[in-house]
């Protein structure tokens, strides 16, 4: 699907996020670079490597565009409700009051 001129438009402005926001994406943020640091020191040097390592830094960047430019054009947050499904399924641990949304 073709994105509308007011999506490009938002694609392409920039959106302060607010404290809460600032909060999520430095969790996310940390926890790409755990995840980064776990490949560098267990992965041979190679350019597999290197291209796992930009996908990561890509994913990275695109949660938290979701996050400023979609919760900003919504006024909502899709975060969820229980953490419990995450956390048993992924065996994920997150932050203390952040739920994930099946």
């Amino acid at each position: 699907m073709d994105p509308t001129e007011q999506q490009i438009n938002d694609m392409f402005t920039y959106h302060a996020p607010t404290q809460g926001q600032i909060e999520r994406m430095q969790e996310i943020r940390e926890r790409f670079r755990n995840l980064a640091l776990l490949l560098h020191y267990n992965c041979p040097k190679s350019r597999e490597l290197s291209l796992a390592l930009t996908k990561l830094q890509e994913a990275n960047m695109m949660a938290n565009a979701a996050i400023a430019i979609h919760e900003k054009a919504s006024g909502s947050q899709n975060i969820g409700e229980s953490s419990t499904t995450v956390n048993k399924a992924y065996g994920v641990d997150l932050p203390q009051g952040f739920t994930y949304k099946d």
